[in-house]
């Protein structure tokens, strides 16, 4: 899954971006995108919002930073649109991912998981949930946060949580690391500037919100969170990175002027 979501990725740029061997990579995503389908459809549903929004975004990458920002809010709700008009379309070809029917399978699988696990289990709550649009919405940074960086190493009830929850805590200091190295602003601007990187951002926090509202078990948590972290390691590494560049070109930028003088 995690193989041909990359080769989606991959073929996607190609296709749309360089506009190379395009009868090959449309080959390659339609490919991509039955084989992701037939295994997973719940990661391309996910991916899709993303993919959307790269499309949109993609072109304007090289203009002017002051033209791109004008741009760019009418491009969102472009992408927004196209995005409101798909998601019906999923719904009616697989009733079991329309909204209603997927608020009543989290709340389903939250009351399941509560009354079945023993107390100091692997379980998992994220509080008082209405089961609404508006209710989600609320849970949302809370879920997002219980997929990306739980469990903490205090939560740690056996061998295996100790290892999801080493994994949790790379993430989050690397999280923290990156944003307090690069700086807040400097690192919006950059996953804004660079719809890649906006892309990665959001198909990892559409995704981690999907299975952080509607597993509430660790134990599975481990497994479903799995394809939402590369995108996010990409969005905060590449920053980081473009970072070190900067200052590297703006060290030698220095040494050579300090040179001349």
């Amino acid at each position: 899954m995690i193989g041909f979501l990359g080769l989606l990725t991959f073929g996607f740029y190609n296709l749309f971006f360089r506009r190379k061997r395009p009868i090959f990579y449309l080959f390659l995503v339609i490919f991509c995108v039955y084989i992701l389908v037939n295994v997973k459809q719940y990661v391309i549903i996910a991916y899709m919002p993303a993919l959307i929004l790269w499309l949109c975004l993609g072109p304007i990458n090289k203009l002017p930073i002051r033209q791109r920002w004008m741009i760019a809010p009418f491009l969102i709700i472009i992408s927004a649109v196209i995005i409101s008009i798909l998601f019906p379309l999923f719904e009616q070809a697989n009733k079991k991912y329309a909204i209603e029917q997927v608020m009543e399978t989290a709340e389903t699988t939250a009351d399941y998981i509560h009354r079945t696990t023993p107390e100091g289990g692997s379980s998992y709550t994220l509080g008082e949930v209405s089961y609404t649009p508006m209710g989600m919405l609320v849970v949302f940074p809370r879920a997002v946060t219980v997929t990306l960086f739980q469990p903490f190493l205090y939560e740690v009830r056996n061998p295996v949580m100790l290892l999801s929850a080493l994994e949790s805590t790379l993430f989050l200091l690397g999280t923290f690391f990156v944003i307090f190295t690069v700086g807040p602003f400097r690192f919006s601007g950059y996953i804004f500037n660079n719809p890649f990187l906006l892309m990665c951002l959001v198909f990892s926090v559409i995704f981690a919100f999907a299975v952080g509202i509607s597993t509430f078990n660790y134990g599975s948590l481990v497994r479903y969170k799995i394809p939402c972290l590369p995108m996010y390691g990409i969005s905060i590494m590449i920053p980081y990175m473009l970072n070190r560049q900067r200052i590297r070109k703006l060290h030698q930028r220095n040494f050579s002027n300090s040179f001349k003088n």
